[in-house]
């Protein structure tokens, strides 16, 4: 286990314009999660060809950099697909053992991503509260968007539970197995869930102070700013192999969005 406080630092100008901390949420045998805020790549590559946390931390590692070589990582691999614009938990193994291992379980459903998404609507009360989306995706990269084919796309299933609601926003669940890229953005979409914030697939607006102003205490006012991002976020992985028996990860959302959430969750009724 990581202790509350264990930090991973990125100078300036690596992940983006200024320096990143990222906090451990655990270590494991041969593997960490770290979790990462919004614009920032989680594998090789990042937005605006910025190298990514996994290319980062090799860079810091041949560098010699003493935080990186403490790790004890020889080649670090990014287990699964978040995407840069999203938040939450990522999972890097550092040895050939705990990538074949995780891995493996990723291929094999023992991994399984809990993302929290706000949708910008509220759900009707006749209208069901869960929604499973299983179209295949491929993902173009000159265009740097997946697509739903049924002819090249790979598997990929998202099973979405509602959860809350109040100010015209509702807060669902999103769960899958395997992550492809950009998958809970393009399965929202086609179950007419409309993620705020979502400017790739969709014009959707962010959520913002002023939406929720009528009718939020100004003290609440005061803790919540606008979260220009797509209000996505990976907070819990559960994993599930023969070292790392129902092991479950968690990270808070990025303080914008918990705002947000604090907000919705407050004011919303039991019931719909």
């Amino acid at each position: 286990m990581a202790s509350d406080s264990e930090l991973l630092t990125f100078p300036e100008n690596v992940l983006a314009d200024g320096p990143v901390r990222l906090p451990i949420v655990h270590r494991g045998d041969g593997w960490i999660a770290l979790a990462k805020p919004p614009g920032i790549g989680a594998g090789e590559y990042g937005p605006a060809d910025r190298p990514g946390v996994v290319r980062a931390l090799r860079t810091g590692i041949s560098r010699g950099g003493a935080q990186y070589v403490r790790l004890g990582f020889k080649s670090p691999v990014v287990v699964h697909e978040l995407d840069s614009d999203l938040s939450g938990i990522v999972i890097v193994a550092g040895n050939e053992a705990a990538t074949v291992r995780l891995k493996q379980a990723l291929g094999s459903n023992r991994l399984e991503f809990v993302f929290t998404v706000v949708v910008a609507a509220e759900l009707d009360a006749e209208a069901p509260k869960e929604a499973v989306c299983d179209l295949p995706l491929g993902f173009d990269e000159a265009e740097g968007r997946a697509y739903v084919s049924h002819r090249d796309g790979r598997k990929a299933s998202t099973r979405f539970s509602w959860r809350t609601q109040a100010f015209g926003h509702a807060v669902w669940e999103a769960r899958t197995f395997l992550p492809r890229r950009d998958q809970i953005r393009v399965h929202a979409v086609e179950s007419r869930l409309w993620i705020a914030g979502e400017n790739l697939y969709g014009n959707v607006r962010p959520v913002r102070p002023a939406l929720l102003k009528p009718r939020v205490r100004k003290a609440q006012m005061a803790e919540a700013s606008a979260y220009p991002w797509p209000c996505v976020h990976l907070g819990e992985v559960i994993v599930e192999t023969p070292l790392e028996p129902a092991l479950r990860l968690s990270a808070p959302p990025p303080k914008a969005m918990e705002s947000v959430l604090r907000i919705l969750s407050g004011q919303a009724a039991d019931k719909i």
